[in-house]
């Protein structure tokens, strides 16, 4: 089991970006990410949220998708949890 993910990164003054991955562990790699084991993360301080994921049979399915997320700008990406929030509300 693979999966392409999304975080929400914020800083000190919290303003905040999107951080896009894949993973094959993803509660590893959550925890890699709190810890700031991982260069990118190191300057948010591990104040990361899990904000969306999705789960592929396969490696490159998973890197496929998280290429797809990381060419989305921030409206796409928020209208996006957006829609995903409101299908598992009903």
């Amino acid at each position: 089991m693979c999966f392409a993910y999304i975080l929400k990164c914020f800083n000190k003054d919290q303003t905040f970006i999107y951080y896009k991955g894949h993973t094959n562990n993803l509660e590893r790699r959550l925890k890699e990410h709190k810890n700031q084991q991982k260069k990118f993360t190191k300057r948010f301080k591990g104040n990361t949220e899990l904000v969306y994921f999705e789960r592929f049979n396969t490696k490159s399915k998973a890197r496929k998708r998280e290429f797809e997320l990381k060419n989305m700008n921030r409206s796409l990406i928020e209208d996006l949890l957006v829609k995903t929030t409101n299908a598992f509300k009903k």
